[in-house]
């Protein structure tokens, strides 16, 4: 009797991790529509006022497929000096969360110290994804999408009333040039 339950339970154990796997593949999947080197503008509301930037983001798939990584990178001139400076850089972690059966995202950002994990849902060649300011109890929310041009299109917004109004507070627009 054990050995027939113990038969049973690695079957289906075995025919869940293909299920899992073939599901995790159709997510990471939905991420091919990013895949390369994507170069463009961008802005973003500091302390100081707007502030524009050359933008380049790198998105790759890594350990054959079971992650996919991007990196940002921002550069500015110095308005005074017109040497350049780095203004932005990030760096971003998607893989398959089985619990949800979504994607999982982990991002850190080198001008804050800041990082975090979301779960996101593509949709139609578009995913938001978003935190909360627990000090402040503010939030924050990108929604980036290819838009009818082909391009990179994100927007970041944040709300000091928990979500019922959003202030835009970057902008960006990349075309794919790999």
């Amino acid at each position: 009797v054990v050995f027939c339950l113990a038969l049973s339970f690695s079957s289906v154990s075995a025919q869940t991790k293909e299920e899992i796997e073939a599901k995790r593949k159709a997510e990471m999947k939905k991420l091919d529509i990013m895949i390369g080197t994507w170069k463009g503008t961008g802005w973003v509301m500091t302390q100081n006022g707007r502030q524009t930037s050359n933008i380049t983001e790198t998105f790759q798939y890594k350990l054959g497929g079971q992650i996919a990584v991007v990196e940002g990178l921002g550069i500015s001139k110095d308005e005074k000096t017109g040497a350049e400076r780095l203004t932005h850089q990030a760096y971003g972690v998607f893989s398959y969360d089985k619990t949800s059966g979504k994607l999982r995202f982990r991002y850190y950002k080198a001008e804050t110290g800041e990082e975090g994990e979301t779960l996101i849902n593509i949709v139609d060649k578009s995913f938001t994804w978003g935190f909360d300011v627990n000090e402040t109890g503010s939030k924050v929310k990108f929604t980036m999408r290819i838009n009818e041009k082909g391009n990179w299109h994100e927007v970041g917004e944040f709300s000091r009333d928990g979500g019922k109004t959003w202030v835009k507070f970057m902008e960006m627009e990349l075309s794919k040039a790999s």
